[in-house]
């Protein structure tokens, strides 16, 4: 296995702006000379190796990449301003490649490395340019030159491919040790590390519960280290252990705030009365959403890209916990709630259309953020940042869906920061055992999965 992850993106090089055909105009100087300046170099596309990225998630949901074009130029000699450039943040050991040819354009190997993907055009000239001595008035101008268009493939490589390997960890994560996709990975990785003369036990670390077929390996491997994962703690509500956070800590997380959130939560959901207890007034709605029986799926729509994978993370949590076929009396039922969605910017343009004029099978779950952003935000038009256009989307949709009678779920939070990512994991665990025993089923078991 070479490549682990790809993306085809446009790229568009800004144009040139036009130069000027001008001539000085002034009262009692009857024979001004030419001033018309140059247009201004339209933007460039470059790519630049972030070692904070490990992913090329986020170009498979932004495909179009676009820099300024240069102003033309204008009379009195001024000359157009360049276009600004963009740069493409891209992780250590992606390789960028012509769509259509297959030819490699550049490879980023070493973090910060920088290249030219798509050249802005040139500007045109102005009348200016061309005075000489022979051509006192001339009345050429040229328009500007166009940017450079490409359709590009990505292809991340993996680490052993780009050299890093030797300064990797690698974190290996079961419960009971003999889940075969984690250990047919872990297998493709030792091989990796064993290819490049490495001892894998060296660079390797194990989150598995003690005595397991994992934990032996570890054992017998004499890898770095063993973390315990707990019985009764399943895969599903296993975020808070170090399961979720040790990789988070790797990945620059703040793991402290993110544990401060669940905690502040957890006490709030302690509160005996439902009408102030957040986790069983969400429960209660999603029992109101599906008629308590599983009769409509929950559409998730976090409007926030900092959440694009919370559907995913709920369809774990939510359709493993509670798509029971027996009560806890082991009377037969049939229960669950299917869950999908996306984030809330890309359904814009996606599967709105369904929600609003297809099937009614649906409640639809927004997440609303506050904070766009840390620090100022710029403005995309007079006293309107791309932050207000974002809460406009989710208020338009979801008043296109109340419109046609669709319910829907509103939870807001003040940022997608550590602490409220925390905060709502907490609630979304309470909210499922919640629903659980209003419905009475076991939300902790999973005989379906272990069947499977």
């Amino acid at each position: 296995m070479k490549f682990v992850d790809e993306a085809t993106i446009d790229v568009a090089a800004g144009n040139g702006g036009a130069g000027c055909m001008s001539f000085r105009r002034e009262k009692f100087i009857p024979f001004g000379g030419p001033n018309g300046g140059d247009g201004g170099r339209g933007g460039s596309v470059y790519a630049v190796a972030d070692p904070n990225l490990n992913t090329l998630i986020d170009y498979r949901y932004a495909r179009r990449h676009e820099a300024r074009n240069g102003e033309p130029g204008r009379g009195s000699d001024q000359f157009g301003a360049a276009g600004d450039d963009i740069v493409l943040r891209m992780p250590v050991g992606t390789i960028i490649k012509d769509l259509e040819s297959e030819e490699v354009i550049a490879e980023l190997l070493e973090p910060g490395e920088k290249v030219l993907i798509a050249k802005g055009g040139d500007g045109g000239f102005g009348n200016l340019h061309y005075k000489s001595s022979t051509n006192r008035a001339p009345r050429q101008k040229t328009p500007g030159w166009p940017g450079e268009q490409k359709k590009l493939k990505l292809e991340l490589r993996v680490l052993a491919d780009v050299g890093l390997l030797d300064e990797t960890l690698t974190v290996v994560i079961s419960k009971s040790g003999g889940t075969k996709e984690t250990r047919n990975g872990m297998l493709e990785v030792q091989a990796a590390y064993e290819r490049a003369g490495l001892r894998f036990g060296a660079h390797a670390v194990a989150v598995t519960g003690e005595g397991s077929e994992l934990d032996r390996v570890a054992v017998q491997g004499e890898w770095l280290a063993r973390l315990p994962m707990w019985d009764w703690v399943g895969g599903r509500t296993s975020e808070f252990s170090a399961v979720g956070m040790l990789p988070a800590a790797l990945q620059g997380l703040d793991i402290d705030a993110m544990l401060a959130g669940a905690r502040a939560m957890d006490q709030a959901t302690r509160e005996p009365d439902p009408r102030r207890n957040l986790a069983a007034a969400l429960a209660l709605a999603w029992h109101r959403g599906c008629d308590g029986r599983g009769a409509r799926d929950m559409v998730v729509l976090p409007y926030k890209d900092r959440l694009l994978l919370l559907s995913r993370y709920l369809q774990q949590l939510v359709m493993e916990s509670l798509g029971k076929d027996r009560d806890r009396a082991g009377n037969p039922v049939a229960q669950g709630i299917t869950v999908y969605g996306n984030k809330g910017s890309t359904d814009q343009h996606a599967y709105v259309q369904q929600l609003r004029d297809g099937v009614h099978n649906f409640f639809a779950l927004f997440v609303e953020v506050l904070r766009d952003r840390d620090g100022a935000s710029m403005e995309v038009d007079p006293g309107v940042t791309s932050g207000d256009y974002l809460a406009g989307f989710l208020e338009g949709t979801r008043r296109a869906l109340w419109e046609k009678g669709r319910q829907s779920v509103t939870l807001t939070v003040p940022a997608a920061d550590a602490r409220t990512l925390g905060g709502l994991i907490a609630l979304f665990e309470r909210a499922v055992g919640l629903y659980a025993s209003l419905v009475d089923v076991n939300a902790y078991h999973q005989p379906g999965v272990e069947a499977g």
